[in-house]
């Protein structure tokens, strides 16, 4: 009896550890990533826990109504609220900087309002709205929110006879060009300058539908669009530009095309998608009822050192991702809990790596998470990796391992370490326990030639050797034969 209650006792103390590494008590979610040799599921520590929860209310204003997205911008966290036709800007701390209520003196009494709209940005000096009912963007000063433009796209032969402009987002490079999201827009981003002069379509998706098909979804409500997910060609939904000038965008099904791409100039992809798994949330064979089916990204945020953060309104889940497509850690869900979502409509990073931030549309709430010691190591991995600062780099790989040995990711760094130091057999290792076969098999190649050039000499003595030999049989049979003759 003594022993039972012994291993009982071993059995709920390893429980408990267990439950703390992986489900924190302050998370209804945890963290996991997918095998790139099994593609299954795999549990890892916590990366993102809540900080705190921001309501309308206590920044003394009225309740946040239909709020549609977020931007964050040199210390201030933009909020798009709708239904109450304001932008509203938080200091870092979250107190209250600014409302701006805009109004449009010389438009019509239904045209003063931006209550239909759904996206916004912000540069340097000029809050950009995507006003989707109004079929304009609006630019307003960033210090005092007075409109100095409305711009609607001109109309290009391009754009075809039928063509509805319907800005969903927006986003606005260095140069001051404009590439818009649009509600029923399949043909690709919208590119167009500060004039509203229509430049092209960007970074347009791989499109085979019926014109029938087209039809329907031009004029199908958001809501109705993202049901309809077996429909090619897909639209865009989100789209941010990272500090490189690259414009990365999301569509709601990676059907004929990535759900996830990174737009250099020219308008090509340039995510590597070098892991197996690929960057599209969850293949949907976990879940089930109203989660069924594969991850649908509404959203994405740039974050620093080309890592980005990508909204699964389906699941209520954030997953962030490297520039070669390898999913880093994941949190969040649908859920009443503190952590958890009704309706997640859009995410922005809040300064570096270390805190998102998710606008949850239906509570009118925004909750801040900050990233956890697991989370922080792989983010700082990373970005010396990215600064070729391997030895530093090399530190927190193992302090990862050590925090999870079955993370991928870090096995992987490691192996590429080792490889470019030349330790190949340091790398194959590696790389076997990443699962990488491409990088093993150049791992045990390198091996292979370093040991014959490390035994060059055996060889070329066992060469010669076998060489003599076969020259004094040939000689030994030919002086046979003349002898015998």
């Amino acid at each position: 009896m003594k022993r039972i209650i012994k291993i009982l006792s071993i059995f709920f103390i390893c429980l408990s550890a267990f439950s703390t590494l992986f489900v924190s008590a302050d998370a209804p979610y945890v963290n996991y990533n997918y095998s790139e040799e099994t593609g299954k599921l795999i549990y890892a520590p916590q990366a993102y826990l809540t900080e705190r929860v921001v309501y309308a209310g206590e920044l003394g204003l009225s309740d946040f109504k239909n709020a549609a997205d977020i931007f964050y911008r040199d210390g201030c966290l933009y909020v798009l609220d709708s239904g109450n036709s304001r932008v509203v800007a938080l200091n870092s701390d979250f107190s209250l900087k600014s409302v701006f209520n805009f109004s449009f003196p010389d438009e019509t009494e239904e045209n003063r309002n931006i209550s239909g709209a759904k996206g916004v940005f912000v540069s340097a000096d000029t809050i950009y709205i995507a006003d989707t009912l109004h079929a304009r963007i609006i630019a307003a000063s960033r210090e005092n929110g007075q409109v100095s433009r409305l711009i609607t796209v001109q109309k290009a032969e391009a754009l075809g006879q039928g063509f509805v402009f319907k800005p969903a987002a927006v986003a606005v490079d260095s140069d001051g060009l404009l590439y818009v999201v649009g509600d029923g827009t399949y043909e690709g981003v919208i590119n167009m300058n500060a004039d509203g002069e229509f430049l092209g379509f960007f970074g347009s998706n791989t499109v085979s539908t019926s014109v029938w098909d087209l039809f329907w979804r031009r004029f199908s409500t958001k809501k109705q669009r993202k049901t309809m997910l077996q429909l090619i060609p897909q639209d865009f939904s989100g789209i941010d530009i990272d500090s490189s000038g690259f414009l990365l965008t999301t569509a709601y099904t990676a059907q004929n095309g990535a759900m996830v791409k990174r737009l250099n100039p020219g308008g090509t992809d340039v995510i590597r998608n070098r892991s197996r798994i690929g960057v599209a949330g969850d293949p949907g064979t976990i879940w089930s009822g109203s989660m069924a089916g594969k991850s649908s990204f509404s959203d994405i945020a740039a974050g620093s050192d080309n890592i980005y953060a990508c909204l699964d309104y389906k699941r209520g889940k954030v997953f962030c991702y490297d520039n070669d497509g390898y999913m880093l850690y994941n949190f969040g869900t649908i859920s009443d809990q503190t952590g958890g979502f009704s309706a997640p409509a859009a995410l922005t990073y809040l300064g570096d790596n270390s805190r998102i931030a998710v606008l949850d549309s239906e509570t009118g709430g925004i909750t801040v998470f900050g990233a956890t010691d697991y989370a922080e190591m792989i983010n700082t991995g990373i970005h010396y990796e990215r600064r070729l600062e391997y030895d530093t780099a090399f530190g927190y790989w193992n302090k990862v391992i050590a925090l999870n040995s079955g993370c991928d990711f870090a096995h992987n760094s490691l192996g590429q370490i080792y490889f470019n130091n030349s330790e190949y057999g340091k790398a194959k290792s590696e790389f076997r326990k990443a699962n990488n076969r491409n990088m093993y098999s150049k791992a045990v190649k390198e091996l292979r030639s370093e040991w014959i050039f490390g035994n060059i000499h055996i060889i070329l003595i066992i060469t010669a050797a076998v060489v003599a030999a076969a020259v004094f049989i040939s000689l030994r049979r030919r002086f046979k034969r003349r002898k015998r003759s």
